[in-house]
């Protein structure tokens, strides 16, 4: 269903933000943002045990498969490091050791290590090989957790997973009742997970966000949209097919991602882009809430007329994800040129948390840009740490760009002699 273009810029929305139903555009300026932008989308829908349908339209579904293997490949979490050996001679002596010790005085084990258990475990009560585990299901017993999207290995129940493939997606109609999973079971939209393990830690979330596994095993599943999918009642009917097969497997709800391209669609402000879009809109409001779409397109192809009847045809337009937002300073990344975009008060309570931004934001990049448009306090240590910026670079002689600095942040800088800084490039003020 097209909205206005106005309705479209009043939802604008981060992608962590994006409700079900809801029918997105990502209108992306670099690779960068792309990426940063779907690696949330997908994460997210993996870590929730949602499906993936990835509609692509005029490349083959195998060539796109190995790409997103490729530009989302899992990095392999390291090693731990070996523990120096204490009994040798000249050990500390420990009054208490053994098997089984416990007490003030015995070792603590690794939050990984297994046997590790009580506070600071990565897994709440015992983990490890041979460890009782009163709460594990039996090997082979289908459930969150034993098999189906992600699981593999003896005992996974192999005829329940959660696997589509072209004989799935051929026999299943339109038509009939589809079971889903209770509301309890998905996750509220935008709301982050509190606790979550990060990429890598002790290899749990490494299995649930991993590209590679997910296509392997079906929770991603690459659609072409050409053939049947070459008109909009085609594009429509394989979508809702692929939905209503992806939910009859129990999954909890369904992501689909458009790779959208003008070659099959037309240029936006045609009548033949409109119906395209439609007809996604239709196959996502047709699953009664169990799905999220998301239209990606490069804006650099686009002028500015054009985006804003591209933007016109969905509900939603996203942003990637603030990297802090605590109601006094919001910290939102940019990606051309890589850098940060500052709202609120850099004070002492927020100082900490742009002093982390700033260190994860690229240390390669030559030109460090720092949005202070919608910035409207800042003292003087949080000015010092933005003008010292560049010392985190590996790039010798980067450039810190103050863009749209508040007057009274000039003021405080010359003020302070920190005008004559080495590396900085003011641009426009306000």
């Amino acid at each position: 269903m097209a909205h206005s273009a106005a309705d479209a810029a009043a939802r604008s929305t981060t992608v962590g933000g994006l409700r079900p139903g809801d029918h997105a555009c990502l209108a992306y300026d670099s690779a960068e943002e792309r990426r940063a932008i779907l690696t949330t989308y997908l994460r997210d829908a993996l870590r929730a045990g949602e499906a993936v349908l990835y509609l692509v339209d005029d490349e083959p579904t195998a060539l796109a498969a190995a790409r997103l293997r490729e530009e989302f490949a899992t990095p392999t979490p390291k090693p731990a490091a070996p523990k120096p050996d204490a009994s040798g001679p000249g050990a500390p002596k420990s009054d208490v050791s053994g098997p089984g010790v416990s007490g003030p005085d015995a070792p603590k084990p690794d939050a990984c290590e297994p046997g590790a258990s009580g506070p600071g475990a990565s897994e709440p009560g015992v983990f490890g090989p041979g460890a009782p585990q009163p709460d594990a299901p039996t090997p082979g017993a289908c459930g969150p957790g034993v098999s189906g999207p992600g699981v593999s290995g003896p005992g996974a129940c192999e005829s329940d997973a959660l696997k589509l493939d072209a004989s799935d997606l051929r026999a299943s109609k339109l038509g009939g009742s589809v079971p889903r999973a209770s509301e309890a079971s998905v996750p509220e939209p935008g709301v982050s997970e509190v606790g979550a393990p990060e990429v890598g830690a002790c290899g749990g979330d490494l299995v649930a966000w991993d590209v590679g596994a997910a296509l392997d095993d079906g929770r991603i599943v690459v659609l072409s949209a050409g053939a049947d999918g070459a008109e909009p009642a085609g594009l429509e009917s394989a979508l809702a097919e692929a939905i209503e097969a992806a939910l009859r497997r129990g999954h909890p709800g369904v992501r689909v991602v458009a790779d959208a391209s003008p070659a099959l669609r037309g240029w936006p402000g045609t009548e033949r882009f409109a119906a395209f879009e439609d007809a996604v809109g239709r196959a996502v409001a047709g699953a009664g809430g169990a799905v999220r779409a998301l239209c990606q397109y490069d804006r650099r192809w686009f002028a500015a007329d054009h985006v804003r009847a591209l933007e016109a045809c969905h509900e939603a337009r996203v942003r990637a994800d603030d990297v802090f937002d605590d109601g006094v300073l919001t910290i939102t990344p940019l990606f051309a040129p890589p850098g940060l975009r500052l709202a609120g008060a850099i004070d002492e309570s927020t100082l900490p948390a742009l002093v982390a931004a700033l260190r994860e934001v690229d240390r390669r990049a030559a030109h460090l840009c720092l949005d202070l448009s919608r910035l409207d306090f800042c003292d003087l240590d949080g000015l010092r740490t933005l003008i010292e910026a560049n010392r985190t670079s590996a790039v010798v002689d980067r450039q810190v760009i103050l863009r749209s600095m508040p007057g009274c942040m000039e003021l405080m800088m010359r003020v302070s002699g920190l005008e004559a800084a080495p590396g900085i490039v003011k641009e426009g003020a306000r």
